[in-house]
């Protein structure tokens, strides 16, 4: 029988080539390689695995993705995990040398980004948020190259944790070298899907196109367009349009926009990817980030209700014998899972073609 939903499984070279085997098995239809936190080597590493159980598994379609950097803005300045309390000030610093990722400050109140001119790109009194949105913090003082941040929450960062300041635009380089070389690699090689981080036009595309054309004139590679971010969704049509599939990130979108307006935003995203010919195709499921999300929407939700007309509060506890039990569940999903790097429910649209 036809699957229309696909399974997409995120792999890493330490594991061996009877788990690739027996995940193909169970029904992996993608292997995606997230070069965010991946070399080319490990790529090669896995590369080899994956076509040897290909040999073996004539007649079973397994298509190979890999997941571009992107324009990721993260902090540096320190190497090991630190712990940054409640209603600490700390410092951080727009830092554009190539040795930002050695650089230890020895400092935990004073932090390193690669965002260029941070002072310029914010507000005082603008939300700032650390580790995919576990610390929020105000920013208190800026200058050109740096602010002063004061936390609202502590919490644990760990290094390159990602720095996220919702409603505005970076304004970072789309193709890293990294990301150049990343791209050349599955060209090359080729794979049949580059997803690409952190698209918010269709400029973006478009280079990336250039880029494959140089290098594989005839590469039938297909570009997946991930909308993670404000300004992707404001430039959605155009990025649609330029693409050969989509994903909706819901777990970046929840910290880059309001939490509750994500499955609103989805729902437009997919109307507006129907309309343009694209189809639904497959969906991964990643807890650590979105257990807090569905946990914050738990806490809203009740108060809504009652906002509406107070008689619903007697529909409260049907409420919570109902939906407690799966918010307890992505309470402890997102515990377990702090350190795995995930991007909450993803749903890929690709245009009317079979995987």
């Amino acid at each position: 029988m036809y699957n229309k939903t696909k399974i997409v499984c995120t792999l890493n070279s330490n594991q061996d080539i009877e788990l690739f085997d027996e995940l193909i098995a169970a029904g992996m239809d993608v292997a995606r390689l997230n070069f965010s936190h991946m070399s080319i080597e490990d790529g090669k590493e896995i590369l080899i695995k994956l076509r040897e159980v290909r040999k073996r598994r004539i007649g079973r379609a397994l298509a190979i993705m890999m997941d571009t950097k992107g324009p990721e803005v993260r902090l540096y300045g320190y190497l090991e995990n630190i712990e940054v309390p409640k209603g600490e000030k700390i410092k951080i610093k727009s830092y554009l040398e190539d040795d930002i990722k050695e650089k230890d400050l020895m400092d935990k109140n004073t932090l390193l980004t690669n965002l260029p001119a941070i002072g310029d790109k914010v507000a005082l009194n603008q939300k700032i948020l650390l580790m995919d949105g576990y610390i929020e913090g105000n920013i208190i003082e800026k200058s050109q190259d740096e602010v002063i941040v004061e936390l609202k929450n502590g919490g644990k960062l760990r290094p390159k944790a990602h720095l996220t300041i919702p409603n505005i635009s970076y304004d970072l380089p789309f193709l890293s070298k990294k990301d150049v070389s990343d791209i050349t690699f599955a060209v090359e090689n080729d794979f049949e899907y580059i997803a690409l981080s952190f698209v918010s036009k269709k400029k973006d595309i478009y280079d990336v196109r250039k880029l494959i054309l140089k290098i594989k004139p005839k590469s039938e590679i297909k570009l997946i367009s991930k909308i993670e971010n404000k300004e992707a969704v404001v430039n959605l049509q155009e990025i649609i349009n330029a693409s050969d599939g989509v994903m909706v990130a819901r777990g970046d979108l929840g910290v880059e926009l309001d939490i509750e307006d994500v499955p609103i935003i989805q729902k437009e995203i997919i109307k507006k990817l129907e309309a343009a010919g694209f189809q639904l195709k497959s969906f991964e499921y990643s807890y650590g980030k979105m257990g807090h999300i569905y946990w914050q929407l738990a806490m809203k939700w009740p108060l809504k209700f009652i906002e509406i007309n107070n008689l619903l509060i007697l529909l409260l506890p049907f409420y919570y014998l109902i939906f407690y039990p799966i918010i307890l569940f992505f309470m402890a999903a997102d515990f377990f899972g702090r350190n795995n790097v995930g991007t909450g429910i993803i749903v890929v649209a690709e245009k009317n073609k079979s995987l």
